[in-house]
């Protein structure tokens, strides 16, 4: 459910070195949970450009909760979403609760990294993991994003699109 954001990308000579995710608690009694709500990618990576962050799909529902880093030196390059299946039938939807993503090092193909993962409270699917080419990180994302539906039921982020691109070694 929703439109595609448009394209965001980290900051020209850096890369995707974090990530952190907006998550709406779960409610309890007559309310309407969103699970995801927000994507923020950190990046870095040249030596002269500070850390900086860039976000998709905020919204006001839910909190950041803590960013998750790649060892130094290392960025993103795979991903995994996880999703809750359609309930349907006037019950609570969510769609996308939680996300798992993994860091390579430059020149690599999948490295024995443990992934890194922030968990929403109803995932219990997750995606086959989405993987940039050899020599590339991620640096940008895009998200599928369902407008408030008012009264309605709401999902807020449904879906992402990493981005990837080489990236060379410093």
């Amino acid at each position: 459910f929703g439109d595609w954001s448009p394209k965001t990308y980290c900051p020209p000579g850096t890369y995707a070195t974090g990530f952190s995710l907006m998550i709406e608690a779960s409610c309890v009694g007559d309310c309407d949970d969103t699970a995801l709500n927000g994507i923020r990618l950190i990046c870095s990576g040249a030596i002269d450009i500070a850390p900086t962050s860039i976000e998709s799909g905020h919204r006001a529902w839910g909190v950041w909760h803590p960013v998750k880093n790649c060892p130094p030196g290392e960025a993103l390059f795979s991903y995994s979403l996880g999703l809750e299946h359609y309930l349907g039938g006037g019950q609570d939807d969510t769609s996308a609760n939680s996300l798992k993503m993994k860091c390579r090092k430059v020149g690599t193909y999948d490295t024995p990294e443990p992934e890194l993962a922030i968990h929403g409270p109803f995932a219990d699917t997750w995606t086959s993991w989405g993987k940039c080419p050899v020599n590339s990180v991620v640096i940008g994302l895009l998200t599928r994003d369902e407008k408030s539906q008012g009264t309605g039921d709401d999902t807020a982020t449904n879906d992402v699109m990493f981005i990837c691109a080489r990236r060379r070694s410093a």
